[in-house]
């Protein structure tokens, strides 16, 4: 009986979990904003011992601040964060790309390449609430077909954050760069498994939008 209690703890934990965490990743609670603990109780309709937990592994996560007494801030997106995050995408999504290029779908990506290519419009929005912008999409569909359970743990991490900053520049129209050209470049390479070029191409790619992003943001903090 108490496992099962404890089971149904341990849901509802990862439940509010996911809630606070796509809300973050989405930019409905903004970088700088503030989270309280009563307002979720109250909306979700739980007490604040499933709340507290979740929150508590968000900030171990380093998306926010719990400041007692106080309430709970998302933090902000610095430059150094941004740096960060992209050395770690240069340095291993090429070597992704070689590892996942043998075992990504033809008819997959095929269907990105039509997205990319035919709906130029609409290639970086939202589709929904908690839809992942189409770029993000094609670069979590390669890293989960690595084939390298490290890897994907890591870089899901990684673009959680990533996501973040995708979507907040997105929101702030901090990002005109139009990288379809590159992602229509590497899915080229790997439709015809030149899996070396179409890595050299998506490190091409991590930096260009790298020096584009941090320019932006350093615009943003500035004005």
């Amino acid at each position: 009986m108490g496992r099962i209690k404890m089971d149904k703890r341990s849901d509802l934990k990862n439940h509010v979990y996911e809630v606070i965490h796509t809300r973050i990743i989405h930019g409905i609670y903004e970088p700088g904003s503030m989270i309280y603990e009563q307002t979720l109780t109250q909306e979700l309709g739980i007490s604040r011992t499933p709340v507290r937990e979740a929150l508590n592994k968000i900030e171990q996560e380093g998306f926010i601040r719990i400041m007692p007494k106080k309430g709970v801030m998302v933090k902000e997106i610095t430059v150094a964060d941004m740096g960060e995050i992209f050395q770690v995408r240069e340095e291993l999504e090429p070597v992704i790309v070689r590892l996942a290029g043998p075992y990504l779908s033809r008819e997959e990506l095929l269907a990105f390449k039509e997205q990319f290519d035919n709906e130029p419009e609409q290639w970086g929005e939202m589709l929904g609430a908690d839809e992942l912008p189409l770029d993000t999409r094609f670069h979590l569909y390669i890293i989960e077909n690595c084939h390298n359970s490290f890897f994907m743990d890591f870089m899901k991490k990684i673009f959680d954050r990533n996501t973040q900053l995708v979507i907040f520049s997105k929101q702030h129209k901090l990002n005109s760069y139009d990288a379809r050209p590159e992602h229509l470049e590497i899915i080229q390479h790997l439709l015809e498994g030149n899996y070396n070029q179409a890595s050299e191409v998506m490190k091409r790619h991590v930096i260009q939008n790298r020096n584009q992003l941090i320019g932006r943001l350093l615009h943003y903090h500035i004005s």
